[in-house]
């Protein structure tokens, strides 16, 4: 099974970038966009956002250390208080709700995972929970996993691709965690002619 490393710091970050987009969002529909971002962005880029672990629960997809985060179960992670201080979760209502405490540290997302999560969010906002259930129970990943088992991140590409997913997969798996990305952009040299 395909997994890749889950980086607490930087899930941090896309669960503050989410709740200051989608104010009292519900766990149902962080977890519905949290799906659909990690699957669309590996889909288009070879790696998830979030790198979290999908968990084939009765209502689609659910990411395990997100769910972790939302029931508050803040002693499972390295630094409680940096979760603490970007995110709110409401018990008090009919459903729990997340909301933003602070913006989000957006050198810690690239501009590829801001536009996934946005489109994510999309998608999400204008169906409901019937309707995400129901397309996510028709993902080859969520249907062959065991009912409140892991999903196989591999059968959320193309067949084409799950070589390659293997392959980056593994790779990220060989360094630890890492807490930070670094992006470069490259521009073309130009020289002066002889």
């Amino acid at each position: 099974m395909v997994s890749f490393n889950f980086n607490e710091t930087k899930t941090v970050e896309v669960l503050a970038y989410v709740a200051e987009r989608w104010n009292g969002i519900t766990p149902f529909f962080l977890s519905k966009v949290l799906f659909f971002a990690d699957r669309d962005h590996l889909r288009t880029y070879g790696r998830p956002v979030t790198g979290d672990t999908y968990i084939a629960m009765p209502a689609g997809p659910v990411p395990s250390r997100v769910y972790d985060i939302v029931k508050d179960n803040l002693d499972l992670f390295g630094d409680p208080k940096a979760i603490v201080e970007a995110i709110r979760i409401d018990h008090n209502e009919r459903f729990a709700r997340v909301y933003s405490q602070r913006p989000p540290n957006l050198k810690m997302l690239s501009e590829t995972d801001t536009a996934a999560l946005d489109e994510s969010m999309r998608f999400c906002r204008s169906r409901t929970v019937s309707d995400l259930s129901a397309i996510t129970h028709q993902e080859a990943a969520w249907a062959k996993a065991p009912i409140n088992g892991a999903m196989d991140v591999e059968l959320l590409v193309p067949e084409d691709m799950r070589e390659e997913i293997r392959e980056v997969a593994a790779y990220t798996l060989l360094w630890p965690p890492v807490q930070f990305y670094v992006f470069i952009q490259f521009s073309p040299i130009r020289r002066s002619g002889k």
